[in-house]
């Protein structure tokens, strides 16, 4: 391994490292393993089986040093609200549900979380650790992924 592409976060978030440290994980790979949760539920109208409204309801990471952990998280909370409506269409109902996205962010208006909320797309290299690693410019250029809000 090159020493120069290791990430250390040398900070302690009061999680329980033993676990962790007995699997070997460390670095990068360690600081995306939180306690976080997700509820998503489905609310159908008494009068019609078509309209329904999904709605999710989660907890992201709470520490401001780990912004790539939480837009990762929000990522993955997306992908899953919107996987939850596409299979209660495939189950027989007409219509899309609305989906209703809330709960506890964690993050301020203007961060990086924020932006993904309210604009749908963002630049994930801004939070990045690994992304000042790279040797070439150009290939951290080429590795950029922009994260598309699900919809």
């Amino acid at each position: 391994a090159n020493p120069r592409h290791e990430i250390k976060t040398g900070q302690d978030d009061g999680v329980s490292r033993g676990k962790a440290a007995k699997e070997g994980l460390s670095g990068i790979v360690e600081s995306y393993r939180r306690r976080n949760a997700a509820l998503l539920v489905r609310l159908q109208s008494q009068s019609s089986k078509d309209v329904s409204v999904v709605v999710g309801n989660a907890h992201l990471y709470w520490n401001p040093g780990y912004e790539y952990v939480k837009l990762s998280q929000a990522h993955y909370y997306c992908h899953r609200v919107n996987e939850f409506a596409d299979k209660i269409v495939g189950d027989g109902s007409s219509a899309k549900p609305a989906i209703l996205v809330c709960g506890d962010l964690n993050s301020k208006p203007r961060s990086i979380v924020h932006e993904y909320f309210t604009k749908g797309v963002v630049d994930a290299r801004r939070v990045a650790p690994w992304y000042h690693f790279y040797d070439e410019v150009e290939e951290a250029r080429q590795l950029t992924t922009e994260m598309n809000l699900l919809s």
